[in-house]
């Protein structure tokens, strides 16, 4: 069995997606799945149906083939590292975290964390493909499940409601969202590798949410700037 797939979903190549393809073939990774959806539904935010069944329609393609599967947003996120990802990744079903509480910012009080970040960001998300077939059952089955609702709202209410539903890479071991306003320096360079100096941790796949521009991480990456933020 093969380790790992990154499988992604959009109508068009655009944005960042050939350089994020380009970098996981460099990293060993050549398991990338593009998955052309046309029309593709609501650009600003996908509800948790849609979400939620492309999740079990590749688990369901990819299990007994791979051992863990990683789905990202296909435009905005970058890959740095190696293919020692594919042993880094656990089996549970989790989800980036970052620090902005978007887009229900008065459930930040409700949600407690031991870094700053605590909430969920929807656009990265990784487990074994039998735990995803299982979660999105649980999910679906969940007395709030509401279909229509943005999937980002839907898994911050979760977290903040239901203990244990969620699970999110709080430490930034795999996944980092980068943010435009809330970078504090704690992302820098070790070993040619980013690393978060405050979790001791070194991510692989990067989140450049809400048109959070990409030009900081690249001086970061070149050597140009010490920190980020």
């Amino acid at each position: 069995m093969n380790n790992l797939v990154v499988c992604t979903y959009c109508d068009v190549p655009r944005g960042m997606l050939e350089e994020y393809r380009e970098q996981l073939h460099r990293a060993g990774i050549a398991a990338f799945h593009v998955e052309t959806i046309k029309p593709f539904p609501h650009p600003s935010g996908l509800p948790v149906s849609f979400k939620f069944s492309w999740m079990r329609e590749f688990a369901l393609r990819f299990a007994g083939e791979f051992e863990r599967l990683v789905f990202t947003d296909a435009y905005d996120v970058l890959f740095v590292g190696g293919s020692d990802i594919a042993d880094r990744i656990p089996a549970d079903v989790t989800w980036a975290a970052e620090r902005n509480c978007y887009p229900e910012p008065e459930l930040a009080e409700k949600i407690t964390g031991e870094t700053p970040w605590r909430y969920v960001n929807a656009g990265l998300m990784s487990g074994a493909p039998q735990a995803i077939i299982d979660w999105v059952d649980g999910a679906q089955r969940h007395p709030a499940y509401e279909p229509e609702l943005l999937d980002q709202r839907w898994l911050n209410r979760r977290l903040a409601d239901t203990p244990g539903m969620v699970k999110i890479d709080s430490g930034t071991a795999n996944f980092y969202v980068v943010s435009s306003t809330l970078e504090r320096g704690e992302l820098q360079i070790r070993n040619g590798l980013p690393w978060n100096s405050l979790c001791n941790s070194t991510p692989s796949f990067f989140h450049f949410s809400g048109q959070c521009p990409t030009e900081s991480f690249r001086e970061l990456l070149a050597g140009r700037a010490l920190e980020l933020g």
